[in-house]
C-alpha cells in the first residue's frame, strides 16, 4: 500500500528535473553535435570536475543563505559508492550558463522536457495514491477481513503491472515506477473497484482481457 510517507517523498523527487550524471551527459551529447557541425574541438567534461563545480556553488550558496543543491549515490561500474546532486529547474539552469548559445538553447529545451515530465510524473502519484485508497476504503466496506482481502488484491495488481512490462515478478517497485506504470497501475485498480462494487464475478480474468 502506498504510505503517506511514499507519496511525499515522491512529490518531493517530483520538484528535481536531473541529476548531475545526466545534465553531464546531455552537455557532452551538445558539445560532441557542435563539435561535428562545426569541426572545432570541443572539451568533454568529466563528472568530477563538475562535481567540484557544483561544491564551490554549494559553499557561496551557504554564505547567502540560498538552497543548496542537495546530493545522493550511485553505484558506479565497479560497484564504487559514488556522490551524484540533484537539481531543480532553477538550478540546472544556473549550470548551463558556461555553454555556448547552441548549447545554452538545447540545454534550456532538455531542462524543460524533464520539468513538464515530473509535473505528470506529480499528478500520476496523486492520481495512483487517490484511485488506491478509494480501492481500500470500498474493501473495508465489502470484506470482513479487509487488509488479508486488500493484499491479495494488490499481489494480482503488481503482477498484472508486471506482465504489462514485460518484468520479473516484484522487480518493479512503487517507488521507481514511470508516469506510464503508476497510470496503468490507477487503470487497473480503477477497473477492480467497479467491477468489485458491482459484486462481479470472475474479476480477475475480466480486468486481464480488457487490460493486457
Amino acid at each position: 500500500m502506498f504510505s503517506v510517507t511514499d507519496v511525499r517523498k515522491r512529490l518531493k523527487l517530483g520538484e528535481i528535473v536531473c541529476d548531475s550524471l545526466q545534465l553531464v551527459d546531455e552537455i557532452n551529447n551538445i558539445r560532441k553535435f557542435e563539435e561535428e557541425k562545426t569541426g572545432k574541438k570541443r572539451a568533454v567534461l568529466k563528472h568530477n570536475d563538475f562535481v567540484k563545480k557544483i561544491r564551490e556553488y554549494n559553499e557561496i550558496a551557504k554564505e547567502l543563505d540560498e538552497g543548496l543543491i542537495s546530493h545522493n549515490y550511485y553505484k558506479d561500474i565497479l560497484n564504487r559508492r559514488q556522490e551524484k546532486f540533484l537539481f531543480t529547474e532553477s538550478q540546472a539552469r544556473i549550470f548551463i550558463a558556461d555553454e555556448s548559445i547552441v548549447g545554452k538553447i538545447m540545454l534550456t529545451k532538455f531542462i524543460n522536457t524533464l520539468f513538464v515530465e515530473n509535473e505528470f510524473l506529480k499528478f500520476s502519484i496523486e492520481h495512483t495514491k487517490n484511485t488506491h485508497d478509494k480501492l481500500f476504503e470500498s474493501v473495508k466496506s465489502h470484506s470482513d477481513e479487509p487488509s488479508k482481502e486488500f493484499s491479495k488484491i494488490n499481489r494480482f495488481i503488481n503482477m498484472t503491472v508486471d506482465k504489462k512490462f514485460g518484468l520479473k515478478q516484484g522487480e518493479l517497485k512503487k517507488e521507481n515506477m514511470s508516469t506510464e506504470q503508476l497510470e496503468f497501475r490507477a487503470l487497473v485498480e480503477s477497473k477492480w473497484l467497479e467491477l468489485y462494487q458491482g459484486k462481479k464475478s470472475g474479476i480477475k480474468a475480466r480486468i486481464e482481457s480488457e487490460v493486457l
